[in-house]
């Protein structure tokens, strides 16, 4: 295979899963379709096929691709930061950054998380534990280093942070406007990316920090 033909092989399955990525973000894993994706990438059914075996062989790559670096960066955060709770803090501010600028994947990873069915669950629910484990070793490290209480439950508050801070950037992504800011619901106030990396890191320290 030439280096020309290798190069267009290459920018048309990049084509497909950013295509993959926005469409299952929009409409979620059930209701995409390998029509709508085709379409949305400009390309045949044909290439699609060639390129994945099916809708869930291309969801797998969607997240595969953008999920196997974020992770790395979260892990690169919290090993840097100094202490626990910092960590909650610039890991919740990590987070809030990827989700501005890579909408489709957040909203396809904070809709199909919410299940508990279904062709991508046990896909999904591998990043899902590892994001869980992660988090929880940042407050155990708190716990243990007097940043934050011990009588957390660590489990419990991992999972209920992972939550909280997909169903908020979810949320505020379904409304953000066309200039790049975060409308929120109740008012006109913009909020820029990094304001809302901010909101999230406070809310990190202001939910674990000891007073």
């Amino acid at each position: 295979m030439g280096a020309r033909t290798t190069a267009k092989a290459k920018a048309t399955r990049q084509a497909l899963l950013e295509a993959g990525a926005k469409v299952i973000g929009a409409k979620g894993y059930a209701s995409a379709t390998m029509d709508d994706i085709v379409k949305e990438a400009g390309v045949s059914k044909g290439l699609a096929y060639y390129h994945f075996k099916n809708k869930a062989a291309m969801a797998a790559c969607v997240m595969e691709d953008q999920l196997e670096g974020f992770l790395a960066q979260l892990e690169q955060v919290a090993d840097c930061s100094q202490g626990g709770l910092a960590a909650l803090e610039a890991m919740g501010s990590a987070f809030a950054h990827f989700a501005c600028e890579n909408q489709p994947v957040a909203r396809f990873l904070a809709s199909e998380m919410s299940l508990t069915t279904g062709n991508m669950i046990g896909f999904i629910n591998s990043y899902e534990k590892r994001l869980i484990d992660l988090l929880a070793s940042c407050i155990q490290r708190g716990i243990a280093e007097g940043g934050v209480d011990p009588n957390t439950d660590v489990e419990f508050h991992a999972v209920a942070m992972l939550g909280a801070v997909l169903t908020t950037a979810l949320y505020f992504l379904d409304i953000q406007n066309d200039e790049g800011g975060v409308r929120l619901a109740s008012s006109s106030r913009n909020l820029a990316e990094d304001e809302f990396a901010a909101l999230v890191a406070q809310f990190a320290r202001r939910t674990y920090a000891i007073a």
